[in-house]
């Protein structure tokens, strides 16, 4: 069986085609695809790396950067910083100009820098120890508040709905009482007795 599914516009994946050569647009589909892989994988390493230094920051990013990492990595940290922005800044460029060989270059090399800054941080992440703060008895009992509320409303619908119920079974008779009752009036009228 053929499979055409490649066989549409001039590719030489289908058997319709009379070239050997990949377009100009499956050619840039390819090399972009494989840049925005590295650029896209490369900032998302570096965004979080980042992020985990500016939410542990109690007072800006660069003071804590200089406060927790070795003196001799604060300035090979900034280092690879500005390396890895001017990277992806230059890969954007490039891309947008169609230079992709240099492009493809500048973002197969961001993955090093990256590796980088997690080395240069590794000493650091070593150094991280869990604290834990009490919260005083006034934060405590606001924590307590929703549950303590919805248990006691649970608890009172419960109440209500066993006190409900009691008096609902003395004044609705039941199934069994009303075939029973059902059962007797047709005995009564029809002078028969039949065994159930």
């Amino acid at each position: 069986t053929w499979s055409f599914l490649w066989s549409v516009g001039q590719t030489p994946f289908g058997a319709l085609s009379d070239t050997a050569t990949l377009s100009f647009v499956q050619q840039d589909a390819a090399l972009r695809n494989i840049m925005l892989s590295y650029l896209n994988s490369s900032m998302i390493h570096a965004a979080n790396l980042i992020n985990g230094f500016a939410m542990l920051a109690p007072d800006g990013h660069m003071e804590y950067v200089k406060r927790y990492l070795l003196p001799d990595q604060v300035i090979p940290y900034h280092q690879r910083i500005s390396l890895l922005l001017f990277k992806l800044k230059e890969a954007a460029i490039t891309l947008a100009s169609r230079n992709h060989d240099l492009a493809v270059g500048f973002a197969v090399s961001t993955p090093e820098d990256v590796a980088a800054l997690h080395k240069i941080t590794k000493h650091y992440k070593a150094t991280l120890n869990p604290d834990f703060v009490c919260m005083s008895r006034d934060e405590g009992m606001k924590w307590w508040i929703l549950p303590g509320v919805c248990t006691l409303i649970t608890l009172a619908l419960i109440v209500w709905r066993c006190a409900r119920g009691s008096d609902d079974e003395q004044s609705q008779p039941t199934m069994h009482s009303m075939h029973s009752i059902s059962r007797r009036g047709s005995l009564g009228s029809s002078g028969h007795h039949r065994a159930y």
